[in-house]
């Protein structure tokens, strides 16, 4: 595993529980709602890089980086 890999994992890992924090502790505040979104939309895009970094077949690679690209 590379550090690309690993530093993508890392993203996931930060940015997941962060936005469940923000969500549960939002209270209508918009933006803590939006800073949640924002955090989600990186977690697609770390998960994405990530599988497209550690898969082997061609195709598979191209469907993860428009996953990545959708984050």
């Amino acid at each position: 595993m590379s550090y690309y890999s690993i530093s993508n994992l890392v993203i996931v890992a930060i940015n997941f529980p962060m936005a469940i924090l923000l969500f549960l502790s939002s209270k209508g505040r918009k933006a803590n709602i939006v800073l949640g979104y924002l955090c989600l939309a990186a977690v697609v895009w770390g998960f994405g890089s990530f599988k497209y970094s550690t898969t082997l077949s061609k195709e598979s690679a191209i469907f993860w980086w428009q996953v990545a690209n959708v984050g």
